[in-house]
């Protein structure tokens, strides 16, 4: 009984994947013909955050028993996390908000049709936010710069003191 269960499985998932594939990510949707299922958002640290989040959205739109997602916006954005050496690694994240609806046949067919005759674009692309890339440096440079500015007369002693502690408490 065992083999029937380890060949299933894998039939099972392939066919899954077809099935999510038959779920369409649509600009908008008709209200007359389609049904509001389920509001949901979805987060990825990944580079390719769009592409995992829309995948995400289709096979949780599937689950819910939808069959069009409609994404209300998509944002992504950079942050920097320290590293034990004193280099800052970048993390790119990317949040999308989507609502899936369950569409009649045609009418699915039909937005399709109409969206690929109108000029405006099909989906908005990601905002990039606007953190300029910054340069990496060591704990080691960062404590002789923050040193130069003191020496120069550009900070507080106080300043100088909480900035120093903070740039220790990255080790």
């Amino acid at each position: 009984m065992k083999p029937v269960i380890a060949l299933a499985l894998p039939l099972l998932c392939g066919l899954s994947l077809v099935h999510a594939e038959n779920v369409v990510i649509r600009d908008v949707v008709s209200k007359e013909h389609c049904t509001l299922i389920k509001s949901d958002s979805c987060s990825s640290i990944k580079n390719d955050g769009v592409e995992v989040c829309e995948e995400r959205h289709r096979q949780n739109a599937l689950a819910e028993g939808g069959n069009t997602v409609v994404i209300k916006g998509t944002i992504s954005s950079e942050t920097r996390r320290p590293r034990v050496d004193g280099r800052y690694v970048i993390i790119e994240k990317t949040d999308m908000a989507a609502d899936y609806y369950l569409c009649d046949d045609f009418v699915a067919d039909d937005v399709a049709a109409e969206q690929e005759n109108s000029s405006a674009p099909m989906r908005a692309m990601p905002v990039k936010s606007a953190v300029a890339p910054m340069v990496e440096l060591s704990i080691e440079e960062r404590l002789t710069t923050l040193e130069a500015l003191n020496k120069k007369g550009l900070l507080t002693e106080e300043e100088y003191k909480a900035k120093r502690a903070d740039i220790l408490d990255d080790l």
